[in-house]
């Protein structure tokens, strides 16, 4: 295979990799950004409901599962108010749901709310939050997530990650692969080659940042994966540069 060829090839299965990754990234961050302001201009809590868990994508015909695990840290009853509010689609007033927990000593519940493509928005997303109310042996804790909800009937949230990741993976890897065996120079070694690997690592970081809901440590990666397409533009369009006569 000739060089400007190989070089075109390779770059192109990795970048159709990547691009497959990118907006599993860029969707679970931005939601994450969204769901910052929803519902929290009445309590403003005192520490995080880290055990609130919501999927990132759901598809339209598919009904997503919002749960929160919540804990008696006493060694005596307890009863814990929560308050869950629930974007009830574009026009219509968010829902708001009010449940009491009758917890034992050191028990924990688990609460679990449905949603569907019905409590999106204009934009696609359903937006949620969840407060522990604050009690006599309870700090005030409240955390919000953000669904995305694609036009996929055929298939599971779930399954648009997966397959996203996978064909991801292949594209990719078989771009690198392909540059690595057909490129002369070093082969594993080479620069371009580095560069390729860093820069699918990096794809992969953004996207599981943001389905964690670390949208601050993902936007840094951003910039940094930024950064490194731009370097990674320069130096394949240096390989095709003719050499300098003297």
């Amino acid at each position: 295979m000739k060089s400007k060829r190989l070089v075109l090839t390779t770059f192109i299965l990795v970048f159709l990799g990547v691009l497959m990754i990118l907006p599993i990234g860029a969707l679970s961050t931005w939601g994450a950004i969204k769901a910052m302001s929803f519902d929290n201009s009445r309590h403003l809590a005192a520490e995080p409901l880290s055990s609130l868990q919501c999927p990132a994508i759901i598809t339209s015909s598919e009904i997503g599962t919002i749960y929160a695990a919540f804990s008696n840290i006493k060694k005596v009853d307890a009863t814990l108010d929560t308050r869950t509010t629930i974007m009830n689609g574009s026009n219509a007033e968010p829902e708001t749901i009010d449940t009491e927990l009758l917890l034992g000593p050191e028990e924990t519940q688990v609460l679990t709310w449905e949603v569907n493509a019905q409590n999106a928005g204009v934009d696609h997303f359903i937006l949620a939050r969840v407060h522990q109310l604050a009690s006599a042996s309870q700090p005030l804790k409240n955390a919000s997530c953000a669904i995305f909800v694609i036009n996929l009937p055929f298939l599971t949230g779930r399954q648009v990650i997966l397959l996203s990741l996978g064909m991801a993976f292949f594209l990719s890897a078989g771009g690198i692969l392909l540059f690595a065996l057909r490129n002369q120079s070093g082969r594993w070694k080479s620069p371009g080659v580095k560069r390729l690997l860093i820069l699918l690592t990096v794809t992969y970081l953004f996207a599981a940042a943001g389905l964690k809901g670390y949208w601050g440590f993902a936007l840094f990666v951003l910039i940094v994966w930024l950064m490194l397409v731009f370097e990674i533009i320069i130096f394949f369009a240096s390989l095709n540069r003719p050499p300098v006569q003297e």
